[in-house]
């Protein structure tokens, strides 16, 4: 489903996996000004209260399909790969380190990430046939 502010089924709320989490007291300052600047159009702290942030960050935070995902990079929040290969490598190796235990709070499914070589080309090649031939 598409996320839209006007029903709360449908909203990303991703967000607040790290807004007013413990684990992430360094971002919560710079996601709290964020928030106020989607509501007052400023980015600086204001008066909001956490459920009154909440409503505001409805779809603002949208998780994107993976239609047309090969043709969208760099990959990852901050462009640190170039080719979805890259992407799911990292992914294969947060994998192997959630397994040895070496990945904080990591989401237990993520144990189960365990490609091949072969695996990794034949998901790139699937995710990147997923793409829009807008040659026409």
């Amino acid at each position: 489903m598409a996320p839209v502010a006007s029903d709360a089924q449908k909203a990303d709320l991703g967000v607040w996996n790290i807004f007013a989490n413990a684990d992430f007291p360094d971002r919560e300052a710079s996601l709290r000004k964020f928030l106020c600047a989607v509501s007052t159009g400023t980015f600086a702290t204001c008066s909001l209260s956490d459920d009154q942030l909440l409503s505001t960050a409805l779809a603002v935070f949208k998780t994107r399909t993976v239609r047309d995902m090969g043709q969208s990079g760099p990959f990852m929040h901050n462009g640190q790969f170039d080719t979805l290969q890259d992407v799911l490598k990292f992914y294969e190796k947060a994998g192997a380190q959630a397994r040895a235990g070496q990945l904080r709070n990591a989401d237990p499914r993520m144990q189960a990430i365990a490609l091949t070589d072969a695996n990794l080309a034949d998901l790139a090649a699937f995710l990147n046939s997923l793409n829009e031939d807008y040659s026409n």
